[in-house]
């Protein structure tokens, strides 16, 4: 067995002590690809409807019909991603200004509009994943709404629709990923966007194998719906048109 003597476990237990500090002032390294997920607010509402969040309650006719954005998400190839790479809280100033595209393209249906709790959601997703991404907190928010994908007719419309189609509408089977509850209701379609020179997203690419994989779909895909009034709300059964489908 070495034994070390204690001047040079000394100088040992140094070395790794400025290597953490150089490490952790470096910063995290830099993302692979993006993931940009888009959220079905009807769905998630359904999977909360005993929360009577006011955003599921009286949601704006936009949400109804599109999808809206969860997050923008710095990841690696190998299917890995950083996390709350700093302590950097994110400004009200940034809030203030971007306010109105957050409110409509990615909300908090958790909480009423006037409440300041609404900003709770944003604040997370800076400080998981925009921390990560080694740009200006204007500058995370603003490529997120960039890039938000525009929802297909056929997703507008309700009712069913095939995943293959689905995926083409959105790119192509390599580049979205369609996630959804018990395989069939649509929850979120992912797509991997490449990092600019400057870490900005950019365009559709191939997502790795390992952001495929979290695609469980079948075939068919149910479209859910937001109720059109008390009667449907109280229903709550799957399945039925009220919610779902073509009702």
């Amino acid at each position: 067995m070495l034994l070390l003597a204690p001047n040079v476990l000394s100088c040992f237990r140094g070395l790794v002590a400025a290597t953490t500090l150089i490490l952790s002032l470096a910063g995290p390294t830099p993302p692979d690809l993006y993931i940009m997920a888009m959220s079905h607010q009807p769905e998630f509402c359904y999977q909360h409807k005993s929360e009577g969040w006011e955003g599921c309650q009286h949601p704006r006719d936009y949400w109804k019909t599109h999808l809206t954005i969860h997050g923008l998400w710095p990841e690696y190839s190998d299917g890995s991603w950083p996390s709350t790479c700093t302590r950097e809280p994110l400004s009200n100033q940034v809030i203030e200004e971007l306010k109105e595209g957050l409110d409509m393209y990615w909300p908090n249906v958790k909480e009423p509009e006037s409440d300041a709790e609404r900003d709770e959601f944003w604040r997370h997703e800076w400080s998981k994943h925009g921390t990560c991404s080694g740009l200006k907190q204007k500058a995370y928010f603003e490529s997120a709404l960039k890039h938000a994908m525009p929802t297909p007719e056929m997703i507008q419309r309700g009712s069913t629709v095939d995943k293959a189609a689905l995926l083409e509408a959105y790119g192509g089977s390599d580049r979205v990923v369609a996630v959804c509850i018990n395989g069939r209701y649509l929850s979120e379609v992912r797509s991997c966007l490449s990092v600019g020179e400057d870490g900005s997203p950019q365009g559709q690419i191939p997502c790795p194998h390992k952001a495929l994989q979290e695609g469980n779909c079948g075939d068919t895909i149910i479209i859910p719906r937001f109720p059109t009034n008390v009667k449907e709300v109280n229903r709550n059964l799957r399945g039925a048109s009220t919610w779902y489908g073509d009702g």
